[in-house]
């Protein structure tokens, strides 16, 4: 811990001090707030499942989401799908900003379907982006929340 004496400086330096001081608090506070764009990649999502035609839940065990960030949407599209949302199509999708709060809850669409009519529909559900590496999400017709993981690229 630092003691900080001011009285005894001139106005120039106490100046530049506060200046200093203030820019620190308010970066601390910011940092919680990061940029779409630090989104964008391939993620491993857990927790899919695809309601077959009988009506059972069928766990899909790992699928893999590209996260795009164009006009302000921040896009999740399947790269690896399953039968209900197949591969090449919109996952789900946020209207944003251009900013993300780390822990802040977003209400975003997803697209949902059945083997016999897959990407057919979309219902409404919150996804919270708990750090740059994982993000949560749930609707209300999920018996479990869906889980991404950011994939990382092997290094060579």
């Amino acid at each position: 811990m630092f003691k900080l004496e001011l009285r005894s400086q001139t106005l120039p330096i106490r100046l530049l001090m506060l200046t200093v001081l203030s820019t620190l608090l308010f970066a601390s506070s910011a940092s919680a707030a990061e940029r779409a764009s630090a989104f964008v990649g391939k993620w491993i999502a857990y927790g899919y499942f695809c309601h077959n035609d009988q009506g059972q839940t069928v766990p899909v065990p790992r699928e893999v989401i590209s996260i795009t960030f164009d006009n302000k949407q921040l896009v999740a599209t399947k790269v690896v799908g399953d039968d209900c949302v197949t591969e090449g199509s919109v996952t789900w999708y946020l209207e944003t900003d251009g900013l993300i709060e780390l822990g802040k809850s977003y209400q975003v669409d997803f697209q949902v379907g059945t083997p016999s009519n897959p990407n057919s529909g979309w219902v409404e559900g919150n996804i919270d982006f708990l750090s740059r590496n994982k993000i949560v999400s749930r609707t209300e017709s999920m018996e479990e929340s869906l889980v991404f993981i950011r994939q990382r690229t092997p290094r060579p």
